[in-house]
């Protein structure tokens, strides 16, 4: 990986990269935040997806809220 994106990229897990996307989600579900704001929590996790290169179930529900 780090022969892709540099030496300063680490490899994550898929355990710990859903982890990552599931306390995305509830960012974006919290009503506290403003419109703006959950979306630019879902457009960290579409940068992710485009990263990560798969589609999660936990992605597709990110989405929904946008």
């Amino acid at each position: 990986m780090s022969t892709i994106h540099g030496p300063n990229c680490i490899a994550i897990p898929i355990e710990g990269k859903e982890q990552l996307l599931s306390a995305i989600q509830e960012a974006v579900n919290l009503h506290i935040f403003s419109h703006a704001e959950r979306r630019r929590a879902a457009e960290l996790a579409m940068k992710l997806h485009h990263i990560w290169g798969k589609t999660t179930e936990i992605f597709d529900r990110i989405l929904q809220f946008i």
